[in-house]
């Protein structure tokens, strides 16, 4: 018996009750990672074994049967979906779109950085490591400066020749 059950993670977010025929509604096409999980059941052999004792002699055997255990595979896509978001010059208000009225009073703006896809581990190991390797160099090159200054420093003349 399969079992599909669909997940889908979102990396942004939709903004609802807006109709693409409305004033100051645009369209998006916006990226997001589906991901499947699909149940199976998997048979393998079983070992029990029975022991007993006749005449002070251990007699065993051993038989095997087939037991089911479940096991899952998860597998993932990236889709693609259509969103309504307010244009340029909108500003979402009680889920509708409304014109931005023009003020002298200066506002503040905020920036909305959407990823593509989520980072993977990897990538999310790699950012401390290479943060690490940056500084172990860092180090190592201000090592490599002080010992060479050491060395830099004037000697004592050497001792005149007797005679």
């Amino acid at each position: 018996m399969n079992i599909v059950i669909g997940l889908m993670v979102m990396t942004a977010t939709v903004v609802l009750g807006m109709n693409e025929g409305d004033e100051g509604v645009c369209q998006m096409e916006e990226t997001f990672v589906m991901s499947t999980t699909v149940s199976t059941p998997t048979s393998y052999s079983r070992r029990s074994t029975s022991c007993s004792i006749i005449f002070f002699l251990p007699l065993c055997s051993s038989s095997y049967r087939t037991a089911y255990r479940t096991s899952t595979r998860t597998t993932y896509s990236i889709a693609l979906r259509n969103i309504s978001l307010c244009c340029e010059r909108y500003v979402e208000i009680n889920g509708t779109c409304k014109r931005e009225e023009t003020t002298t009073v200066p506002t503040t703006t905020t920036t909305t950085i959407l990823l593509e896809k989520p980072l993977t581990r990897t990538e999310i190991i790699f950012i401390p490591v290479a943060i690490s390797a940056f500084f172990v160099v860092l180090i190592l090159i201000i090592l490599i400066v002080i010992c060479k200054k050491k060395r830099a420093l004037p000697r004592s003349p050497p001792n005149p020749p007797h005679g």
